[in-house]
C-alpha cells in the first residue's frame, strides 16, 4: 500500500529493524531468567488490558504527536490520494511500528505470565489497535477543532472502561473491543487526512496566561506537544494510581512516570539558539540558568504533588512513607536534571523525535525507579 509506505519510511529504517529485533531477543532471555515472578504478579489476567491501554495509548500518542509536526507530513497530504487511503495508510503505519516497537514486548511479558495465552494475546493485540486508533481520533478532533464527535469518541472509551470493569467472557470482550476498533476507524476515516498535520496555533486561553516571567513556562503552555504529552502521562499516573493495589512495583512506576516527560526536560538541548545563549553565561550567574532551575523545581514539585495527592486518595497507608519519597525525589530530579542539561546537552539531532528518543532520557527515571524499589525492599525487610 503506497500510502502506508510513505509514512513508513519516515518511522522507521533497516537498521532501526535489526536493533529492536536484537532487542526483543535479549529482553525475551532477561525477562525470562530474572522476572517471571515479578511479572507474574504484576501482569495477571485482571490487568493485562488495562496496563496494555496505558502503555499503549501514552507512548503511541507520543510518537503520532511528534510526528505530526513534521512539515513533510503536510506535503504528504496533498498527493493525489484519497482521503480514506492516506488516513488507513497512516494508521497501519504506526500499527506496524508498535508491533515493533512496543506490542513485541508486551506479547512477550504474556509469553512469560503464562497466563490464558490464547486469550490474553488476541487481547493485547486488538486493545493496542484500539489505543492506535483513539490516539488518531483524538489528533484529528484536536486539530479540527469538532465537539460532537468527541461524544462518539468518549462513548468508545466509555465502552472500553465498561468491558474492561464487568467480568465477562474472553469472547464477548473481545468482540466488544473489536466494534470499539470498528467505530473508531469509521470515525477516522470519515475525517478530512487535513487533520492529522498538528496545528500550531495557540489557544485562546492559553495566550493570556501569565508565566511569571519564565521563558520555560512559556514554552510549555504555548507549544501543544508539550501539554499533550504532559496531559498524557498524568493520565497514565492516575490510571496506575487506581490499579495498583499493594503492588511496590506499580508502585514505583507510577513515581517513575513523573520523570519522563522528555520534551519537557530536554528544553535547552532542544533549542540551540537558547542553548548558545546560555553556554556564554555561568550556570551561578541569574538569567536562563537560574529560570531552568526555577521551572525544573516548580514542574517536579507540581507533578510529585499530583503523585502523592493521588496515593493518599487511593491508597490511605503508607502515607508517611510517601511524603518522604516526595520530598526527596523532589529535590533529586530538579538536581538531576539540571546536572544533565548542563553537562551533557543532547547535540548533533537532526529532528525533534530523534532529540526526545536519545537514550540519556532513560537515566532519571531509571535512577528513580530503582532507587524506590531499594527503598521499600529495605522496609520491608526492616518491616
Amino acid at each position: 500500500m503506497i500510502a502506508t509506505r510513505i509514512f513508513l519510511k519516515d518511522m522507521i529504517t533497516k537498521k532501526k529493524v535489526k536493533n529492536y529485533c536484537i532487542f526483543i531477543f535479549l529482553f525475551f532471555i532477561i525477562a525470562y531468567e530474572t522476572l517471571q515472578e515479578v511479572i507474574r504478579d504484576t501482569f495477571g489476567n485482571s490487568n493485562i488490558s488495562y496496563i496494555t491501554m496505558v502503555l499503549m495509548i501514552t507512548s503511541t500518542a507520543y510518537l503520532i504527536h511528534t510526528y505530526s509536526l513534521y512539515e513533510k507530513v503536510k506535503k504528504y497530504i496533498s498527493l493525489p490520494i484519497s482521503n480514506a487511503r492516506l488516513l488507513l495508510g497512516f494508521v497501519f503505519s504506526l500499527i506496524l511500528v508498535s508491533l515493533l516497537e512496543r506490542i513485541s514486548f508486551l506479547i512477550i511479558i504474556v509469553l512469560i505470565s503464562n497466563n490464558n495465552l490464547f486469550v490474553n494475546i488476541p487481547l493485547v493485540i486488538i486493545v493496542s489497535i484500539l489505543s492506535i486508533l483513539i490516539n488518531v481520533w483524538i489528533l484529528i478532533l484536536m486539530n479540527k477543532k469538532a465537539k460532537l464527535e468527541w461524544v462518539l469518541l468518549l462513548a468508545v472509551l466509555l465502552g472500553y472502561i465498561f468491558v474492561s470493569y464487568f467480568n465477562f467472557s474472553p469472547f464477548i470482550s473481545i468482540a466488544i473491543i473489536l466494534l470499539c476498533c470498528v467505530v473508531s476507524l469509521i470515525g477516522i476515516l470519515k475525517e478530512d487526512s487535513l487533520y492529522i498535520a498538528i496545528n500550531k496555533n495557540k489557544s485562546a486561553l492559553i495566550t493570556k496566561f501569565k508565566y511569571g516571567g519564565n521563558y520555560f513556562f512559556k514554552v510549555l503552555l504555548n507549544e501543544k506537544i508539550y501539554i499533550i504529552n504532559t496531559l498524557i502521562l498524568l493520565g497514565m499516573i492516575v490510571f496506575l494510581s487506581i490499579i495498583q493495589m499493594d503492588n511496590f512495583i506499580v508502585s514505583s512506576m507510577v513515581w517513575t512516570i513523573g520523570a519522563v516527560n522528555t520534551p519537557v526536560l530536554t528544553m535547552l538541548s532542544s533549542d540551540p539558539h537558547l542553548r548558545r545563549q546560555a553556554k556564554m553565561l555561568s550556570a551561578k550567574q541569574q538569567g536562563i540558568w537560574s529560570m531552568y532551575k526555577r521551572f525544573v523545581f516548580i514542574y517536579f514539585l507540581l507533578v510529585n504533588g499530583f503523585i502523592l495527592a493521588l496515593n493518599i486518595f487511593f491508597k490511605n497507608d503508607n502515607i508517611v512513607i510517601n511524603i518522604c519519597i516526595f520530598a526527596v525525589i523532589s529535590v533529586i530530579e530538579p538536581i538531576i536534571t539540571f546536572i544533565l542539561e548542563d553537562k551533557f546537552v543532547l547535540t548533533n539531532w537532526q529532528t525533534k523525535q530523534e532529540l526526545w528518543k536519545h537514550p540519556r532520557k532513560y537515566i532519571l527515571p531509571l535512577i528513580v525507579f530503582l532507587g524506590i524499589i531499594m527503598a521499600f525492599i529495605l522496609i520491608e525487610t526492616i518491616g
